[in-house]
């Protein structure tokens, strides 16, 4: 059977979103455990040192907030650095970071009351 080339397409992009989706969480240290930072409940606001020589992609988006979904696309080089803390390395140098808006703690209760909801 051969398929079209969509079809050979779509399922290329499917592979490639796979992949992204692999890579990103296998960057993830396992001392997290089932702790998420790329979901839709996972929400950061990221903080911009403004040093003086801060530049303008950081500037503007000081303050703004996304859902972990958003991380994969608008920083593809961000670092975990602890629990509530992501290096957001937008550029070389960059000392923005992105902080959890939700208390770790809520998260974490929020995931234990969906193991037993789940198992009941």
């Amino acid at each position: 059977m051969t398929l079209s080339l969509s079809k050979n397409a779509e399922l290329l992009e499917v592979l490639a979103a796979v992949e992204a989706v692999e890579y990103m969480e296998a960057r993830k240290p396992a001392i997290y455990g089932d702790l998420t930072f790329y979901g839709s409940h996972d929400q950061w606001m990221l903080t911009a040192y403004n040093t003086g020589n801060t530049c303008d992609v950081c500037g503007d988006l000081d303050g703004d907030t996304f859902y972990g979904y958003d991380l994969r696309r608008m920083f593809p080089y961000h670092v975990i650095v602890d629990e509530n803390t992501i290096a957001a390395k937008i550029h070389p140098y960059c000392a923005c970071v992105l902080s959890r808006i939700f208390n770790v703690e809520k998260l974490r209760e929020r995931l234990m009351y969906a193991r037993v909801f789940r198992t009941s």
